[in-house]
């Protein structure tokens, strides 16, 4: 054993140079670093005593030394740190600009400009931190979070749970940003649907009203895959809208009745074919952006000329799209 780890008063060994110091504080606490020298440890020192010379590791390590053993010469012994920021608030200091930042956003729980809506609050409340809105919910307006665990044996049976869930209130759980790959598992994020705050892009008359309510809703799904198996941690509250409230909405009141519930029946048998619930969101993406570039080329149309050449391109299609639902039909009559 290595001679560094030999205690040579009371003949004991260590196995580790640390367990030697821990025996030497406790029994030979004046001769510690003779016994179990810091330099074997390789270790720089940052701070010494003036007044017996003993060299320490971090700084705090002094300040305790010296109101240990020096506490009548504190303020000689021991400088004030030099801090790169302050918080002029509570007057607390910091090195790193991270952890600055970090605590002045503790001081900042209602930023007119930032943070996350409270949407039960007449003037619109704003919360840097979840937790703080969290808290908010439960002491002014008496909301409780539930919060639920599920286990799924494979993606069938979670995205049959998902589905089910999502048919109770109307809407639907969207991927916020992708997923994260870890070499253990992968972790996805599923947020409400209505959550968020609704950016205009459209300049037409008959468009769909956002569903977004212009706000911050709690609920959402962490689901982590692991082995092939569906880890889901359920944040089922709601808040900001009714989940009873129907999907399809529209400005233009105008609007056939009948036309709405044709497109919602075309859109279900679209997505019976869907096993995999991210395809169909990934789907409903996509038709929603087509719809909008259709619409801006459909408002760009100055004279009769130009819309008879759209209409004329457009006719192609539609006959392609037609032949294409009666092949697929005619191959599910067969099957």
């Amino acid at each position: 054993m290595d001679k560094v780890n030999y205690c040579t008063i009371c003949k004991k060994q260590f196995k580790m140079l640390k367990n030697l110091r821990q025996h030497s504080r406790k029994f030979h606490p004046d001769k510690v670093d003779d016994l179990a020298p810091l330099k074997a440890l390789k270790l720089k020192h940052v701070a010494k005593c003036n007044e017996c010379n003993t060299k320490f590791i971090k700084y705090s390590g002094l300040k305790r030394h010296v109101l240990k053993f020096h506490k009548d010469k504190f303020h000689d012994l021991v400088k004030p740190k030099h801090y790169n920021y302050t918080c002029e608030q509570c007057q607390k200091h910091f090195n790193h600009i991270k952890n600055f930042k970090y605590h002045c956003k503790t001081h900042n729980t209602h930023d007119p400009d930032k943070g996350l809506m409270c949407k039960l609050c007449a003037n619109d409340s704003k919360y840097s931190k979840i937790s703080d809105l969290f808290e908010h919910y439960h002491e002014t307006h008496d909301v409780a979070i539930v919060i639920e665990s599920h286990d799924f044996a494979n993606l069938q049976e979670f995205a049959k749970w998902k589905k089910d869930e999502e048919s109770k209130i109307n809407g639907l759980f969207v991927i916020a940003h992708g997923s994260d790959k870890t070499e253990g598992y992968t972790r996805t994020k599923y947020v409400c649907d209505r959550s968020g705050i609704f950016k205009s892009r459209s300049t037409g008359l008959r468009r769909r009203k956002s569903k977004k309510i212009n706000g911050y809703c709690p609920a959402e799904m962490i689901v982590k895959i692991i082995d092939g198996k569906y880890d889901v941690t359920f944040l089922r509250t709601h808040i900001g809208h009714d989940t009873n409230q129907k999907l399809v909405e529209t400005e233009d009141k105008s609007r056939d009745k009948s036309n709405l519930v044709g497109e919602e029946n075309v859109a279900c048998e679209v997505l019976v074919g869907f096993s995999d619930n991210t395809k169909q969101i990934q789907f409903l993406e996509k038709k929603e952006n087509f719809k909008l570039k259709m619409s801006k080329i459909i408002d760009s149309l100055a004279c009769d000329k130009e819309l008879d050449i759209a209409m004329e391109i457009m006719a192609p299609l539609e006959s392609t799209l037609t032949v294409f639902r009666n092949l697929m039909n005619e191959s599910d009559m067969e099957t």
